[in-house]
């Protein structure tokens, strides 16, 4: 059984895309990954907003 709640997804970023998100997160005092969902979320819920 997996120790994770949610399926996991490698992605692939190039260095200068890595290196701005995470300092987006530091000043949001989130982690990385964190931020990353966070963002994706809140993209999703615009666009699904525009769509109806």
């Amino acid at each position: 059984m997996s120790k994770h709640k949610h399926p996991q997804y490698n992605l692939r970023l190039s260095q200068d895309l890595k290196i701005f998100l995470a300092e987006q997160a530091k000043k949001e005092g989130r982690s990385l990954n964190n931020f990353i969902v966070k963002t994706l979320e809140e993209t999703r819920c615009k666009l699904l907003t525009q769509t109806n």
